[in-house]
């Protein structure tokens, strides 16, 4: 008797789309003229601070989770301004029943981490002086809206 087994594989693709708030930290400068009773005269005083901004932000996840690969879309509002790349290979994918995690490279400096919950779907993802929370869903829609 012979037996014939055919293995058909195929990689479990998980599209997400990941919808929250970004916590960005800006660099806030005041100055100011004080005298002083020196020989040198009046002084400029600068006093440099952070800011917090917030703003909605919605980006987009292409997992291969059995090859543990993929790709990170993001808007222009969540890169540096005057950025001419808004996608990047994932590096470091790592994928466990209950978290996804890994990270993105844009340039030789901008290594982005992030961490997802695959039971809440909740986010956490770290870029620059900034921090995005959010939840992430299946975005199974491959056509455009308009």
């Amino acid at each position: 008797m012979l037996l014939i087994v055919s293995s058909f594989s195929f990689a479990e693709e998980l599209n997400l789309i990941c919808e929250g708030v970004v916590d960005q930290e800006e660099l806030t400068s005041s100055f100011g003229t004080t005298t002083s009773n020196t020989q040198n005269g009046a002084l400029t005083t600068n006093i440099y601070g952070t800011e917090t901004i917030q703003f909605k932000a919605s980006f987009f996840l292409y997992l291969d989770m059995d090859k543990e690969t993929g790709v990170l879309e993001l808007p222009e509002t969540m890169r540096r301004p005057g950025a001419k790349v808004l996608k990047t290979d994932l590096t470091e994918l790592k994928v466990t029943d209950k978290k996804i995690s890994g990270k993105a490279k844009f340039n030789a400096f901008a290594r982005h981490k992030f961490n997802i919950d695959r039971r809440t779907g909740n986010i956490n993802y770290k870029f620059a002086d900034s921090k995005f929370n959010g939840s992430c869903r299946k975005n199974d829609i491959v056509e455009n809206k308009f």
